[in-house]
């Protein structure tokens, strides 16, 4: 019984990381996108560099836009994703009774703020916050 429940907060703590796991990805694909903009920024602008030239078959300026272009589809797919994505875990979160729950869960989950920032904003020792936030994970209930 107790394995089972220890599943359980598992399981139910993955499936709320989900969003931050989504956000984590477009972050990664906007800094790809932003690279290649400063690539293609730099051959407009004929930059010079006292570097060596790599031994690898030089990328058109074409080439770097159809890249731009494709991050850009992407990106918005990504962000579309981590949008229902964060409505899942939402739903889920609104559904405990509890509303400390709610609000523990979702500070840390959807706002990304650690358990010392959770307790500051909502003047309760850290040692309140983490049984809150153990309660919390155990009561959710997750619909496949």
């Amino acid at each position: 019984m107790i394995e089972n429940r220890e599943d359980n907060f598992e399981k139910n703590k993955i499936f709320l990381k989900k969003y931050l796991y989504s956000l984590k990805k477009v972050e990664r694909l906007k800094e790809k996108y932003l690279e290649l903009e400063l690539e293609i920024g730099s051959i407009r602008s004929g930059t010079i560099s006292d570097m060596p030239k790599g031994g690898g078959t030089p990328i058109s300026l074409d080439e770097l836009i159809s890249r731009k272009d494709e991050l850009k589809i992407r990106i918005n797919k990504a962000i579309k994703q981590s949008d229902d994505v964060r409505m899942k875990v939402l739903s889920v979160i609104d559904n405990l009774e509890d509303v400390r729950h709610c609000e523990i869960l979702e500070a840390y989950f959807i706002e990304n703020l650690s358990f010392e920032q959770i307790a500051e904003e909502y003047n309760y020792s850290l040692r309140h916050i983490n049984r809150m936030y153990s309660q919390g994970i155990r009561k959710l209930t997750i619909s496949k």
